[in-house]
């Protein structure tokens, strides 16, 4: 013996000692059994926001790396080992277990590197935007109520807000305004705020519009439909179905007069009137003044003449 010597595989190593003159010394023995070093994991296991790519990698020269992702252990019978080809192994369900083991074929196989990844998702907001109702039937000109749309924020972290615009058809027949909770520039998770619109139809017709949030969700612009109808102001006419009399001097007819609503409900108070009568013709209605209403209203007018004045 002159000094270290390696093994390339496992030895049963026996030795003697000598000395001139003397016998031997009683055999030494030792067996040595050489195992593969073990995979590295990198990154090792962990919690992770975000996919992962994996790579594996031992100190054994010329050995081959097996691995598993379903927990399983990497061994010579299992169907779910893979022979690891350099190529990064991506991960990216959350609770992924990938085992791995060396294999040399003079060296018993490595132990069983193991690593649990654990995917979160990174912070981020997630923007959802709710359209107001149809706005009800609007007199031409008038301006609605306000209607409200929700935006809401389920992530967990702050939506910033860039922008809210109406946009669309008819986007000059809708406008934003202000309220209770309105929102601003930012919202925070896991909250809701709102927008509120009017509408102010420039004519009696259908008008449709979008609701538009610019904001750093995924998705964004977020939108919305509006919709209302535009409707004449409510009127009246006044029309009598009693046929044309001839009056004597002196005489009186009497006529029917229906007062009957336009465009809806006519709730204010119609005087009724004459003019243009010739001298001495007086008209009367009973009653003078009426409410058309949702369903009309009805009065008497009584035309009277005067008696031709006899020399």
């Amino acid at each position: 013996y002159s000094g270290s010597f390696s093994m390339a595989a496992g030895l049963n190593i026996q030795a003697i000692g000598t000395l001139s003159g003397d016998a031997h010394s009683a055999i030494a023995s030792a067996v040595y059994t050489l195992q593969a070093a073990p995979p590295t994991l990198t990154p090792p296991g962990g919690t992770y926001t975000g996919a992962q790519s994996v790579t594996l990698a031992t100190t054994t020269t010329g050995a081959q790396i097996y691995y598993t992702t379903d927990g399983s252990t990497p061994s010579a019978g299992s169907g779910t080992k893979k022979l690891y080809s350099g190529t990064a192994i991506s991960v990216t369900v959350s609770g992924t277990v990938i085992n791995a083991i060396t294999v040399d074929g003079g060296m018993q196989n490595s132990t069983v590197s193991t690593g649990t990844y654990i995917i979160t998702a990174p912070a981020a907001p997630i923007a959802a935007l709710t359209a107001p109702a149809p706005f009800p039937n609007t007199t031409v000109g008038a301006t609605s109520a306000a209607q409200t749309a929700t935006l809401s924020n389920t992530g967990n972290a702050v939506l910033t807000i860039s922008g809210i615009t109406i946009a669309g058809t008819n986007p000059t027949d809708f406008a934003i305004t202000t309220g209770s909770n309105a929102c601003g520039t930012t919202l925070a998770a896991d909250a809701s705020c709102y927008i509120y619109v009017t509408f102010t139809p420039a004519s009696a017709a259908s008008f449709a519009a979008t609701l538009t949030v610019a904001d750093n969700a995924s998705g964004s612009p977020q939108t919305a439909a509006l919709s209302g109808t535009g409707t004449l102001p409510p009127n009246f006419t006044v029309v009598s179905p009693t046929s044309p009399q001839t009056i004597q001097p002196g005489g009186a007819a009497t006529y029917t007069i229906n007062v009957t609503p336009v465009n809806g409900p006519f709730t204010g108070v119609v005087t009724l009137g004459a003019s243009g009568l010739p001298a001495g013709v007086t008209a009367t209605f009973v009653p003078a003044t009426v409410t058309p209403g949702s369903a009309g209203a009805t009065s008497q007018l009584t035309i009277q003449t005067a008696a031709t004045r006899r020399e």
